[in-house]
């Protein structure tokens, strides 16, 4: 199913008690370091343990801000004045929020993609992202052509459209003019704790959540086998 629609949604991988115990302490984090006065300074804030990225200029490529040496809150809707304003994303948290080794249980994970795809996977980066009532989200998009695995955790409950919900084109990693099919276009509704697992390399996105804030976890995997980090070679393996 994973290669042929390019996802698989799972309900309650992670029990809700331990979502919540993880957005408390993320909540207590963000007002410990005095994140949101940092964010709304409107300047970039290169501290030892952290940079905040207000203006896009250092850091001004996605590998630039993926793979910078201390993990960034990425603050979104500054390229231009409207794709993503109200978005805030934290990569590499699990550097700085160590509590996130309690939310994620690694082998469970790598247990799970090992059964949807007969490969082994290791894990690459992570991603915090809050949606604070994003109207004009990023339309969808491929990231880069790595092969890679996308293990998205829900830390919101989002139970309709108007949620900020992940989108994703099916079958798009496998065919670009799917993107073109609107029978094609998914969308993922979900509580905390559910997973969608898909494909980076198929078209994704997020729908807007007018009004709402909205918290997802994402972990980045890729093949340990060197021989599939060419996407078409990884989905020509052997079945």
């Amino acid at each position: 199913m994973l290669d042929d629609k390019g996802y698989v949604f799972l309900k309650g991988v992670v029990k809700e008690d331990i979502i919540n115990y993880t957005n408390g302490q993320i909540n207590n984090y963000m007002k410990t370091e005095h994140i949101f006065t940092k964010i709304n300074s409107k300047e970039d804030v290169k501290d030892d343990k952290y940079y905040v990225n207000n203006n896009f200029q250092n850091l001004n490529t996605f590998p630039k801000i993926q793979f910078f040496r201390t993990p960034v809150f990425n603050v979104c809707g500054k390229r231009d004045t409207v794709t993503n304003n109200g978005l805030l994303e934290v990569y590499n948290p699990e550097r700085i929020m160590t509590f996130l080794d309690g939310t994620v249980d690694m082998k469970l994970v790598t247990t799970i993609l090992k059964k949807l795809t007969g490969v082994q996977w290791k894990f690459s980066r992570m991603n915090l992202k809050f949606m604070n009532n994003v109207v004009k989200p990023q339309r969808v998009h491929v990231d880069d052509q790595e092969t890679c695995i996308k293990f998205c955790i829900y830390l919101s409950h989002v139970n309709d459209i108007n949620q900020g919900p992940n989108i994703y084109i099916e079958g798009s990693h496998k065919d670009e003019k799917a993107v073109h099919d609107r029978n094609k276009i998914k969308v993922f509704n979900g509580n905390k704790g559910d997973v969608l697992v898909s494909y980076q390399n198929g078209y994704h996105g997020k729908a807007p959540n007018p009004n709402t804030i909205t918290a997802y976890l994402t972990l980045y995997f890729v093949p340990t086998n060197p021989r599939y980090t060419n996407f078409s070679n990884y989905m020509n393996r052997p079945k």
